[in-house]
């Protein structure tokens, strides 16, 4: 509790200023850790648009992860420019175009990204094909430079590198 000295304009002057920082240190720690999920400091490390190449087809691989309701919970929208599945599933096929969407939410490992995403191959006519949905981890490396997308069976793994934050 500030009391007033001799030199009261001054003494109550240092009264104010300690109060008033007393009543904006605790909302600036909890602009720091977040909204309260334990991981906003981490998922912070994941988003961003990364793009890399896949080394089986040559098709140039782009994700994108936001966290629009600021909840912890990642949305991802993955895009290639070449799915050689896609392009196998028939002649209507013959683009290879798709993309994946789903969620992400940093797993127990600070560096382990748990997705939840669904492929949907496209028609050259437009017409979606949703694939069933898979859950994987994507890892962060290289200090938080490269995205690991891990290997699919007839696949490789795709390293990706953050262009945007």
């Amino acid at each position: 509790m500030c009391k007033p000295s001799g030199r009261r304009a001054n003494s109550l002057g240092f009264c104010l200023v300690v109060a008033l920082c007393a009543s904006i240190v605790p909302e600036v720690v909890f602009a720091v850790q977040g909204n309260g999920n334990g991981n906003a400091g981490k998922v912070q490390d994941f988003m961003g648009l990364w793009q890399g190449v896949d080394p089986l087809d040559g098709s140039t691989v782009r994700l994108s992860l936001t966290d629009v309701n600021d909840d912890g919970i990642l949305e991802l929208s993955q895009a290639e420019s070449f799915y050689s599945f896609c392009h196998s599933m028939g002649p209507e096929f013959s683009l290879g175009r798709g993309v994946e969407v789903g969620i992400a939410t940093v797993g127990s490992r600070k560096d382990v990204l748990e997705v939840d995403i669904r492929l949907i191959c496209i028609e050259d006519n437009n017409v979606p094909h949703e694939e069933s949905p898979v859950s994987i981890e994507y890892q962060l490396r290289s200090h938080g430079r490269n995205l690991v997308i891990p290997a699919f069976p007839n696949s490789l793994p795709i390293v990706l590198h953050r262009v945007a934050e």
